[in-house]
């Protein structure tokens, strides 16, 4: 869960600094351009966010059928 929210959030901000900086935001060499290419990099490292988000689901309706029973 910790991966997912710090990645997440490490890509939102470095977008952000990158819009706000405009196209000096993402020359070489710059520090905002090289944290937007490692926010990218590590939210794919280890597995996508997509996919730990499907086994952060997974373990927590481990237990839980009872969301996925038809109500009749």
């Amino acid at each position: 869960m910790l991966k997912v929210l710090t990645t997440e959030t490490f890509g939102k901000i470095s977008d952000r600094a990158v819009q706000v900086f405009g196209a000096k935001g993402c020359h070489q060499g710059l520090v905002i351009e090289s944290f937007y290419r490692d926010a990218r990099l590590f939210r794919i490292i280890d597995g996508t966010s997509e996919i730990h988000r499907n086994i952060i689901f997974k373990s927590l309706n481990k237990n839980r059928s009872f969301l996925f029973d038809v109500v009749e």
